[in-house]
């Protein structure tokens, strides 16, 4: 399912009819759990999530130089992977329970709140994951993709321990602050 937005910036389970499907362009439809989701082009700079909401993936593409932002009270659960690629940041302003993968390429991937990434694993591919809030990514791995340069920029005290494998963050470049270890 993609994302129009046509009725509102609202993300809920059978709400707004702010997605179509695919096969039918142009039918706008209520968003359904376990859909693989397509958010590109948005007119809006927000879109919020309300309740729990269980899509099989989310394929996040902001183009280079823009910005969009999930925020609200509902969140991401059940093993949703969030994919994030085009150039430009997704600001993440939800407490997720997802289980599920992130994949960020050639973007920026900014966490504003706690349980911001759930619990996967979180791979950078030529990336930048900015962690503006205490817990969000606390006890998960963070990987380089394979001959990418990854960004980590931390806006909180937090401490960065590189893993058993010295492959886990090859190409990883840690930009810190001042009283950030």
């Amino acid at each position: 399912m993609g994302w129009t937005g046509e009725q509102s910036n609202v993300w809920a389970n059978n709400s707004d009819a702010n997605w179509s499907y695919y096969s039918s362009p142009g039918v706008s439809r209520a968003y359904r759990d376990n859909a693989s989701l397509y958010i590109k082009d948005v007119a809006y700079d927000c879109i919020e999530l309300q309740g729990d909401l269980t899509p099989a993936a989310v394929n996040v593409n902001v183009a280079s130089g823009k910005e969009l932002s999930f925020t609200g009270d509902g969140r991401l659960v059940g093993g949703t992977a969030l994919h994030v690629d085009c150039g430009g940041t997704l600001v993440v302003d939800t407490a997720n329970a997802n289980t599920g993968n992130t994949v960020v390429t050639t973007s920026t991937l900014r966490v504003t709140r706690n349980g911001s990434l759930g619990s996967g694993s979180v791979t950078l591919n030529g990336a930048t994951l900015e962690v503006l809030a205490a817990d969000s990514a606390e006890a998960r791995s963070v990987f380089a993709g394979d001959n990418a340069n990854a960004t980590i920029k931390l806006g909180v005290d937090m401490t960065i321990s590189k893993g058993d494998s010295d492959a886990a963050t090859a190409g990883a470049l840690y930009t810190i602050g001042a009283n950030h270890t």
